[in-house]
């Protein structure tokens, strides 16, 4: 059962799906545009910390572009941001699987790639802002697109929830796909391990989302919580090829 009905159907369920990842495509290119240009004005900004920045607030910039057009498109539904799990409150199961994938998730990453990083002992400027940015747009922006978007749209097309939960979890991985460029030169092993993570990734937060009765909140605080914890210092091991400290 839907959880409302569209009033002023305008546009189906999957055109709306088709245009979203056109537009996606389309922002996804221009901001990469954009970002290459400001490198060269730049001059090739100078220590991973300022490359940091610099591809956060793209990345930031192209998550926020895609909210609005989320929005646009909902509007062109009949339908809002209530629709697709905003307000709708997630039960104690939701908040139980979200809090726990966010703890195994996160420290699976900082006991592993991230476990020589100097986490725990900078809590510069640097690296509160770029975690609170990186958090807080992966957060609501993506768990809008990913999994309230794409999964409610889907379902209103018909599909199954196996293939509503595989649709939301591949555009996700494929969205990842910068990853194996972010030095300037492909990687294929980069770019099919970011690919390939995300996507289990994706399939795990799809779950919490269901179990949270399709509600976004507890997604999309657990997927903040990792993107702060883990964000930048991911970026900085692929940019830097270490983790030295951003000021170094």
């Amino acid at each position: 059962m839907q959880t409302s009905e569209v009033s002023k159907n305008t546009l189906g369920a999957g055109p709306a799906l088709a245009l979203t990842a056109l537009a996606y495509c389309a922002l996804s290119v221009g901001v990469n545009l954009l970002h290459e240009l400001l490198s060269a004005q730049l001059q090739h900004p100078q220590g991973v910390g300022q490359r940091v920045a610099l591809t956060l607030s793209m990345s930031m910039l192209l998550l926020w572009s895609m909210f609005a057009t989320v929005r646009l498109v909902l509007r062109a539904r009949g339908q809002s941001f209530a629709d697709i799990g905003w307000r709708r409150s997630a039960p104690l199961r939701g908040w139980a699987a979200a809090t726990l994938l966010l703890v195994l998730y996160a420290g699976l990453m900082l006991a592993g790639p991230l476990r020589s990083a100097p986490y725990l002992s900078d809590w510069s400027a640097f690296r509160i802002s770029t975690a609170l940015g990186a958090g807080l747009s992966a957060g609501i922006c993506e768990e809008t697109l990913f999994r309230g978007f794409v999964m409610t749209q889907s379902r209103d097309a018909g599909m199954p929830v196996a293939v509503q939960i595989l649709l939301s979890a591949l555009l996700f991985g494929l969205a990842h796909v910068g990853w194996g460029r972010l030095t300037g030169h492909v990687s294929v092993a980069a770019l099919v391990g970011s690919v390939g993570s995300t996507f289990v990734l994706g399939i795990l937060f799809a779950a919490v989302y269901l179990l949270s009765r399709r509600g976004l909140m507890a997604v999309a605080v657990a997927r903040a919580g990792i993107d702060c914890l883990i964000e930048p210092w991911l970026i900085l091991n692929a940019l830097g090829g270490g983790f030295a400290h951003p000021g170094q």
